[in-house]
């Protein structure tokens, strides 16, 4: 006779989602194109920002019980500054490279996940091939090799 068992599990999403962009970072090099690059960035700011509210529901459980209706509309800043003001020895760096690439990440992120169409209107010669179509889109800052090694802090 088999015993029917309760079982509880916690599952860190934070922990998945940076293996998960670990695992598609080291497929990168710097000949490795958009497709690669697109999914290495987003995965990795999704780990971060699981990560924020890992740290949240840890730090302040009563507040994240709620977390949308609590943080709606003040998006992941909110979060943070709920987070440090319970760590009183925590130095808030704003104005550091490090953070800065971090909210450049984010706004990668938000020009993927939104997917709104970009209209680019230019001057081209015309010939036989698609060489004359420029295809430059606000992210391409992004898509770079060496912008991946930073955000990731290998360099």
């Amino acid at each position: 006779m088999t015993n029917k068992l309760q079982i509880k599990e916690d599952i860190f999403t934070h922990e998945y989602l940076w293996r998960s962009s670990t695992y598609l970072f080291e497929c990168l090099n710097e000949e490795s194109s958009y497709k690669k690059y697109i999914p290495t960035l987003v995965t990795t700011y999704m780990a971060y920002e699981a990560f924020v509210n890992f740290l949240g529901l840890s730090l302040l459980p009563d507040l994240w019980i709620q977390e949308k209706k609590t943080f709606k509309g003040k998006g992941i800043e909110g979060k943070l500054n709920e987070i440090i003001r319970v760590l009183p020895e925590f130095s808030w760096q704003k104005g550091e490279r490090e953070y800065q690439l971090i909210r450049e990440v984010g706004n990668f992120r938000d020009l993927v996940v939104h997917g709104k169409v970009q209209k680019n209107t230019y001057s081209a010669y015309g010939n036989d091939t698609s060489e004359h179509y420029s295809f430059e889109h606000q992210w391409d800052f992004f898509l770079e090799y060496k912008k991946i090694l930073k955000v990731r802090r290998n360099h």
